[in-house]
């Protein structure tokens, strides 16, 4: 067995066990259908992005998914979806695969706060 062999088991057996780091999400790819797989979630931060009539508060969160097709998700792509703590996320940035993992940053599409600029400058 390989060093790259032993990377992959233990992406599966360690990092996407649910007695250690994982967690369920629903998997949505732009085509297929919707699966459950296993992801370690930094549930991240909240950026604030200029608009013209304000700002919004954009959600973002960063997964670690396994790259093995039966497991996880082999080829993930930037028009893919995940759904996790009831929300919908976005792919926003794929980074990997390394060591049988890939690491996702998502969005969240349900949840997005905008304020109204004249209404911050008015408090």
């Amino acid at each position: 067995m390989t060093f790259k062999d032993l990377m992959d088991s233990d992406a599966q057996d360690v990092f996407l066990n649910d007695d250690e780091f994982a967690e369920e999400i629903t998997y949505t790819p732009w085509v297929g259908d919707a699966r459950t797989i296993k992801a370690c979630i930094d549930r991240g931060t909240f950026n604030e992005q200029a608009a013209d009539d304000g700002s919004q508060t954009i959600k973002t969160a960063r997964l670690w998914i396994c790259t093995d097709a039966t497991a996880g998700v082999a080829a993930p792509t930037l028009q893919d979806t995940v759904t996790f703590d009831s929300l919908t996320w976005a792919v926003q940035e794929i980074d990997g695969p390394a060591g049988g993992m890939v690491l996702l940053t998502v969005r969240s599409i349900d949840q997005t706060e905008k304020s109204n600029r004249e209404h911050r400058i008015r408090r």
